[in-house]
């Protein structure tokens, strides 16, 4: 019976031998695959910087493009309502314009000139000295 355990214990060796292979292997294919993939990083580090800061600049500009939507939306609206006043405007001026064709018109008939009749001469008033000053008036209650 013992050479009948034998063949067990040889393909247990064997066995556990090929698994040894098999887990080296696959530490070697992992170790591999680490390597390979450090090296990838280390490589696309550039690009994911670019990335970074294309991701950051779109960033910036859609809030910026935002705000403009806004700014436009809200002075569309400010040049919507002062349209409204513009037309309102132009109305009155048209109606200015309308009471200025009348006054002039009606200027017109007034003449240019006015004989006005003559005026004579006055002759200058003399001017006279002014009262003295003694300062004992009496008007601060003292004689």
């Amino acid at each position: 019976m013992a050479e009948q355990r034998r063949p067990h214990v040889v393909i247990a060796a064997i066995c556990g031998v090929s698994v040894g292979a098999y887990a080296l292997s696959l530490s070697a294919v992992a170790r591999s695959q680490a390597d390979s993939d450090k090296d990838l990083i280390v490589d696309r580090e550039p690009i994911q910087r670019a990335i970074g800061l294309l991701t950051a600049h779109r960033t910036a500009l859609s809030s910026t493009l935002t705000l403009s939507r806004q700014r436009y939306a809200s002075a569309s609206r400010d040049y919507g309502d002062l349209q409204d006043d513009l037309k309102e405007l132009h109305g009155l001026l048209q109606a200015f314009g309308r009471d200025m064709a009348k006054l002039d018109q009606a200027a017109a008939g007034v003449p240019t000139s006015i004989r006005l009749p003559g005026v004579r001469e006055i002759a200058p008033v003399p001017r006279a000295d002014p009262p003295p000053i003694d300062g004992k008036t009496g008007a601060s209650g003292k004689p």
